[in-house]
C-alpha cells in the first residue's frame, strides 16, 4: 500500500486528521491587539450537505457568524439574499475589485464570486468567529489575505461516494447536465489537494459532520484562550520589571 492510500485510510478510520502543515506559533506582538477571531473555511463539492452542516454549527455556537459572499448569479429555487449570497450586478462587483474591496475573488461558469473585506472585518471587530465555504483556490487566497490578522482553520468534507453525489446533484435539478459533468470532473481535481486543509472530515451524515466541525472550532477556541491568558501574564511580568531590577 503507497503512502498517500496509507494516509487516506487513516483519515477514514479516525474521521479527523491531524494539522497537515505545522503552523508557526503566534508571537505576543500578535496578541497585544486583544481579541483574535477564528475564521473557520469549509471546502466540499456541491452537493456534500456543507451548507446544511454549517448552518448546524451556528446554531449550537452562536458566536460562530456566516460569511456572506457576493454573486452576480442569480439566485436558485430557495435562497434568500443576505442570508445564502448577495445578489449584485457585475457593475456592482467590477466597482468593488476597482476599489480592491476584495479578499478574494473567483469567476465560475461564467458568473463571478468575492468576499469583501469589510465584511470579515464587521465579524470579527465585533467579536464574534466566522465561517465561510468555498473552493480550493479559495481556500489559498483567504489564507493569505488572512492569517496575519486572524487564526484560519481550513477544512475540507470529503464525499464518501462521488456517484451519490452526482446523483444528488441530479436530483436537485437545478443545474444542466453540463454543468453538473463540469461539477463532477471539478469534484476529482479537487480531491488533489486534500491533503492542503488542515482537516478532512468524511461527509457521512451532517449532524456527525457538524459536531465534527464543532468540535475543531472549539479546539482552536481553547488554543487561543490559552494565548491570550500568556499574554496577560506576559503584561504582568513586563510590569513588575522595574521592581524587580531596581529601575
Amino acid at each position: 500500500m503507497g503512502f498517500k492510500k496509507s494516509v487516506c485510510l487513516f483519515i477514514v478510520l479516525s474521521f479527523i486528521v491531524s494539522p497537515a502543515f505545522a503552523k508557526k506559533p503566534t508571537s505576543v506582538n500578535k496578541l497585544q491587539d486583544g481579541y483574535r477571531g477564528i475564521v473557520i473555511i469549509v471546502s466540499a463539492p456541491s452537493g456534500t450537505g456543507k451548507t446544511t452542516a454549517m448552518n448546524a454549527v451556528m446554531k449550537q455556537e452562536s458566536g460562530i457568524k456566516k460569511i456572506i459572499s457576493v454573486t452576480t448569479r442569480g439566485a436558485r429555487p430557495g435562497e434568500e439574499d443576505g442570508l445564502d449570497y448577495r445578489f449584485i450586478s457585475k457593475k456592482e462587483y467590477q466597482n468593488h475589485k476597482k476599489h480592491h474591496d476584495f479578499v478574494q475573488m473567483a469567476e465560475n461558469y461564467g458568473n463571478f464570486y468575492g468576499v469583501l473585506r469589510k465584511d470579515v472585518e464587521n465579524i470579527v471587530g465585533a467579536g464574534h468567529d466566522a465561517i465561510i465555504d468555498v473552493n480550493y483556490a479559495g481556500m489559498q487566497e483567504l489564507s493569505r489575505a488572512l492569517s496575519s490578522s486572524v487564526d484560519v482553520v481550513t477544512i475540507y468534507l470529503l464525499p464518501p461516494s462521488v456517484l451519490e453525489l452526482k446523483n444528488r446533484l441530479v436530483n436537485r435539478k437545478t443545474d444542466s447536465m453540463e454543468i453538473i459533468e463540469g461539477r463532477m470532473r471539478g469534484v476529482y481535481g479537487a480531491l488533489e489537494n486534500w491533503d492542503r486543509y488542515q482537516y478532512i472530515i468524511p461527509a457521512n451524515g451532517i449532524e456527525g459532520v457538524s459536531e465534527k466541525i464543532l468540535s475543531i472550532y472549539r479546539h482552536h477556541a481553547k488554543m487561543r484562550a490559552a494565548k491570550m491568558a500568556g499574554y496577560k501574564l506576559f503584561e504582568q511580568l513586563q510590569q513588575e520589571k522595574s521592581t524587580v531590577l531596581g529601575k
